[in-house]
C-alpha cells in the first residue's frame, strides 16, 4: 500500500494508535462474553508463573554471563533487552487470535501483562539505568482493558449485548490491521543492509529460534498441553518489541543498531512464525 500512495507515513502512523488504543483494547474486551471456569483460573496462574519466571531467568542468567566476561561489552545490556522482550502486544496478541482464538488472545494478555510490568521496571533499567514507570504501565490501553476483562470475566457483570457485538466487530480487524501496518514498517528497510550484521543476526537466532524452542521443550517436559502453552510459546517467538525502539532512540542507546535489528527480525518472522504456529499446534493442541 505503501508503493501504490494508498498509505503514507502519517497514515501508517494513524493506523498504529488505531490499532494500539482502540482495536486491541476492544479485541481484549470482546472476549469477556465468555465467562470462566476451574481451568482458566488454573491456566491464568500458570500463565502468570511462566511469564515472570521467563523474565527472572532470562534476565538474570544474562548479567551473570555479563559479569564473567574479562571484557564486557558495552553493548551488553542493550543485547540483553532485544533477547528478552518480545513485541507481544503488537504483533503476539494478533498472531495468537489468529491462531488459536479467543483462548490464544487471552493468555497472550496475560503475557502482556507481565510484558508492562518487567518492561517499564527491569526493561528500562537495563537500557536507561532508569526506574519503574508506573505511569506509563497503568496508562497503557491493553493493561487497562486486560483488567476490565478480568472483571467481566470472573464475576457475574457483563457488557450489554449490542455494546459488546459493536466491540467484538472493531476487535475482529486486529489481525488485519496489524498485517497492513507491519507491511508499512517494511516498506522503507533496505533489506541489503541488513544481510552482513552478524551481532543482528546472532540477536535473532535467540529471539525468533532459541527461545521459542526452549520454552517448548520445557513446557512439553513439564506436561503441559491446550492453548495455554502453545499461545506462549507463539507470543515468545515474536521479534524484539517495537518499544524497545522508542526509548533507545528516545535515550540515545545504540539506537541505530537497535532499529536495524528489529527490522531484520521483522523480515524473518514471514518464515518462522508459521513455522512456530504448526509447531504448536502439533505439540500442544
Amino acid at each position: 500500500m505503501r508503493a501504490t500512495g494508498l498509505m503514507t507515513r502519517k497514515t501508517q502512523d494513524v493506523l498504529s494508535n488505531l490499532m494500539v488504543y482502540i482495536v486491541l483494547p476492544f479485541s481484549i474486551l470482546g472476549g469477556s462474553a465468555n465467562k470462566a471456569d476451574f481451568s482458566h483460573v488454573i491456566n491464568m496462574l500458570w500463565g502468570f508463573v511462566i511469564s515472570f519466571g521467563y523474565y527472572v531467568v532470562v534476565i538474570s542468567s544474562g548479567l551473570f554471563v555479563m559479569k564473567l566476561r574479562r571484557r564486557p561489552s558495552p553493548n551488553g545490556k542493550v543485547n540483553l533487552t532485544m533477547l528478552t522482550f518480545a513485541n507481544v502486544g503488537f504483533l503476539g496478541m494478533p498472531v495468537a487470535q489468529a491462531v488459536l482464538g479467543a483462548d490464544g488472545l487471552f493468555y497472550a494478555s496475560i503475557f502482556n501483562l507481565s510484558f508492562q510490568v518487567l518492561f517499564y521496571s527491569a526493561g528500562l533499567r537495563l537500557l536507561t539505568n532508569g526506574d519503574f514507570n508506573m505511569r506509563a504501565f497503568v496508562k497503557n490501553p491493553a493493561t487497562i482493558a486486560l483488567l476490565l476483562f478480568m472483571v467481566f470475566y470472573f464475576t457475574p457483570l457483563s457488557i450489554p449485548a449490542p455494546l459488546l457485538s459493536a466491540i467484538t466487530q472493531v476487535g475482529s480487524m486486529l489481525t488485519p490491521l496489524s498485517l497492513i501496518v507491519l507491511g508499512g514498517a517494511l516498506y522503507n528497510v533496505k533489506l541489503k543492509s541488513l544481510w552482513s550484521d552478524s551481532r543482528a543476526w546472532i540477536i535473532a537466532a535467540g529471539r525468533l529460534c532459541l527461545i521459542p524452542l526452549a520454552l517448548t521443550l520445557i513446557l512439553k517436559l513439564l506436561g503441559f498441553s491446550g492453548a495455554m502453552p502453545a499461545a506462549y510459546v507463539i507470543t515468545f517467538a515474536m521479534p524484539t518489541g517495537t518499544l524497545i525502539v522508542v526509548f533507545s532512540q528516545k535515550y540515545h542507546t545504540d539506537e541505530e543498531f537497535v532499529a536495524r535489528a528489529v527490522a531484520l527480525q521483522t523480515v524473518l518472522i514471514f518464515l518462522t512464525i508459521p513455522l512456530f504456529s504448526l509447531l504448536v499446534t502439533s505439540v500442544f493442541l
